[in-house]
């Protein structure tokens, strides 16, 4: 096969639909086609050029990576609605061509909307070692910087109007070591710096949202979130192995901050400051946080998670004036935990407790629980306490 024309309007075109067409040269949509899948032109090599339709369309993840393309030509009302993962993954540099296009402009090496405020992908290829945002970008496209190989500073002009950095924005950007973010409120979604596995330096002072993985497997050493009623996703400092690691790096956040599922499990932080009351806590945030002994507990409200602390093995107590409930596994495994002081505490969740002190370190005994307020006792909640 080596040419392909789509003579009438496609709504899907399928993931992998000419996948491995080594001799692919031609594409052309002579309608509309509002998606193309996932890899549907991966490993197509001859295909040098392609004008995208002429309408709204979503590419899927991959979908030219290991492709021969060096031209991708946008028609004058071809608009990406969504932009998948890695689109050009393993090609050599691409030219973006939008000089019919009523969308979009290109400058200095970046796909820009139209009116300036979303950047919505640098150019492929570009071996792109510092980068500055000018001022009138609102919004950093999903996937905009993503596999970019040489990527090492992104910084932001004065007067800088951030106001989202978007979805896998900087995912697998292996060399970046520093992001210089506006002072400004911004919200940082699920994945955006995702195994950027040397960025060690970002201000997340005014970050309001960190969404789902967001720093997964970076080697950030301290983190503060000081904005209140900030939003902590899942996983997002999950594999983070320097988070706290050494004396003086803290993880510092705001009043009223929700600490979302696995935010921060299995990191060997020492010490978490909590900057005001209100803040809650999901199941296993802090799961596995072996060398964690400093923690404001009194800042915490309402329940804390399934195995929250589980194997926090460096705590020795901890006093939750405003805590209602506790999760199942809460502590379990906590063998440092020496004394526990909950006020308002109604609920104690199975196994919340359980084997504190088998295998205790040396010199701790769980010898003081006050409850007051407590009405119910999960099934095996102080179980191994000998």
């Amino acid at each position: 096969l080596t040419s392909a024309q789509f003579c009438t309007d496609l709504t899907y075109l399928g993931k992998e639909a000419f996948s491995g067409c080594k001799k692919l040269s031609t594409v052309t949509f002579d309608g509309v086609c509002e998606q193309i899948a996932d890899l549907a032109f991966y490993q197509c090599k001859s295909l040098k050029s392609l004008k995208l339709p002429n309408c709204s369309v979503s590419l899927g993840g991959s979908v030219f990576a290991a492709t021969g393309l060096e031209k991708l030509i946008f028609d004058k009302e071809t608009y990406l609605e969504a932009v998948g993962l890695g689109i050009f993954e393993n090609v050599k540099e691409v030219d973006l061509q939008v000089a019919d296009s009523q969308y979009y402009i290109f400058n200095e090496n970046a796909l820009y909307s139209k009116d300036g405020t979303v950047l919505v992908m640098v150019k492929p290829g570009a071996k792109l070692v510092s980068f500055t945002v000018p001022a009138g970008v609102k919004v950093i496209g999903d996937g905009a910087f993503s596999t970019n190989a040489a990527l090492n500073l992104v910084s932001f002009e004065d007067g800088s109007q951030l106001e989202r950095i978007g979805y896998a924005a900087f995912s697998y950007c292996k060399l970046l070591q520093k992001v210089e973010l506006p002072d400004r409120p911004v919200v940082i979604e699920d994945m955006a710096f995702r195994n950027a596995v040397l960025l060690k330096n970002i201000n997340l002072d005014r970050a309001t949202y960190v969404g789902d993985f967001a720093f997964m497997n970076t080697a950030l050493k301290s983190v503060e979130l000081k904005a209140d009623n900030v939003e902590i996703g899942e996983g997002t400092f999950y594999g983070c192995a320097s988070l706290g690691k050494y004396t003086g790096d803290v993880v510092t956040l705001g009043a009223g901050a929700v600490i979302g599922n696995n935010a921060f499990y299995g990191t060997p932080i020492r010490k978490v400051t909590l900057l005001g009351d209100g803040v809650t806590v999901g199941d296993k945030a802090f799961y596995g946080c072996t060398s964690l002994s400093e923690f404001d507990f009194d800042k915490l409200t309402g329940k804390v998670g399934d195995y929250a602390f589980d194997l926090c093995v460096a705590l020795t107590s901890a006093n939750m004036p405003n805590v209602t409930e506790l999760g199942e596994g809460c502590f379990a495994d906590c063998t440092g935990l020496k004394e526990f002081h909950a006020a308002k505490l109604q609920v104690v969740g199975d196994k919340a407790f359980a084997a504190v002190r088998q295998g205790a370190q040396a010199g701790a005994t769980f010898a003081e629980f006050d409850a007051p307020e407590l009405t119910r006792v999960g099934d095996h909640a102080f179980y191994g306490c000998i």
